[in-house]
């Protein structure tokens, strides 16, 4: 097998390419810079990789941020929950979501007070869209307590 590099020319100049005909679709919605966002700042505020702020605070739920391609910001809220019975099943989803908000807000408001601190710049979010989620882990036939992962994801603008 013949491998044949392709050796640059001194007539191919990576100052005559022209990189936004590649793709004219990577234009995002929103800009960073437009709207005075350090977002090195803003993911040293939601990292919770290492360090002290890797070590929860509760052993009952886990809260980690993360941005998409849009820069907002993904709250995933994860606590293993037990439902009574199938009955009270409903009732108990509703009342474990609202804690889930609650404690997902005081987070937010964490991250918010953090990049305040680095930056000395406050930010706004607002909740754009929200999903919960139970799956089911343990289950016995004979035993009506089922035991559970409640998940909470959301997802906030942020200016």
């Amino acid at each position: 097998m013949i491998c044949i590099k392709h050796m640059p020319r001194n007539e191919d100049k990576l100052d005559d390419f022209n990189f936004d005909s590649l793709n004219n679709e990577l234009d995002q919605e929103f800009d960073a810079e437009d709207n005075d966002l350090d977002l090195n700042a803003l993911q040293q505020a939601i990292d919770t990789s290492w360090g002290r702020s890797s070590t929860p605070k509760s052993s009952q739920f886990s809260v980690k941020f993360q941005l998409d391609a849009n820069y907002n910001l993904i709250a995933s809220y994860c606590a293993i929950v037990n439902f009574v019975g199938d009955k009270d099943r409903a009732l108990q989803k509703r009342t474990y979501g609202e804690e889930s908000k609650k404690v997902t807000d005081l987070h937010v408001k964490a991250v918010k007070e953090r990049y305040k601190s680095i930056t000395g710049k406050s930010i706004s979010t607002k909740e754009v869209a929200s999903s919960e989620d139970v799956e089911i882990i343990n289950m016995n036939f004979f035993n009506p307590k089922r035991t559970a992962y409640f998940r909470r994801k959301t997802v906030f603008s942020v200016a």
